[in-house]
């Protein structure tokens, strides 16, 4: 998972001219259909060299499908609720790419994450760079009203 603070930081290769920059590594998967989990197999990736290697996964760790998000089990409960509460949250998301939504409803557990902070360990900057996250997830098509109000009220209380 990635840390929103890590999506915005300076020189991290994510945020280029305040868009949203995402490099993935990609994982070749295996579907094992009766569980609903995936599992990766090979690791690609590009070498210094420009060279493309592949190697074996040291550990295998398996992902779990949530309304066709695929996520870490540990954030499996929280993506529940999350749509459980907000069952139509993601109705207009089109991302078919799994590396894509994985990456967004990651965006969506880091901004969450952030606003549960307690006010004192959050920082201004920080609640910008949620704002930015925000308007990433709705202009991916999230329907993210409810995170809108939550933000707005926590930079109120921080202001005062």
């Amino acid at each position: 998972m990635l840390l929103l603070t890590k999506l915005h930081e300076r020189d991290s290769g994510f945020l280029v001219n305040g868009e949203l920059k995402i490099t993935a590594e990609v994982d070749v998967l295996e579907t094992e259909e009766s569980e609903g989990t995936t599992q990766p197999l090979k690791k690609r990736k590009q070498d210094n060299d420009g060279m493309l290697s592949i190697d074996l996964l040291n550990k295998t760790q398996q992902l779990k499908e949530v309304h066709g998000f695929l996520i870490l089990p540990s954030q499996a409960e929280s993506v529940k609720r999350i749509f459980e509460k907000h069952p139509n949250m993601a109705l207009d998301f089109q991302a078919k790419n799994q590396t894509v939504r994985t990456a967004c409803m990651n965006v969506l557990l880091s901004l969450i994450e952030t606003l549960c902070q307690s006010l004192q360990d959050l920082s201004i900057d920080e609640l910008g760079q949620a704002d930015n996250a925000l308007t990433y997830l709705k202009n991916s098509g999230f329907k993210v009203d409810w995170l809108e109000r939550k933000l707005e009220q926590v930079k109120e209380k921080k202001i005062e």
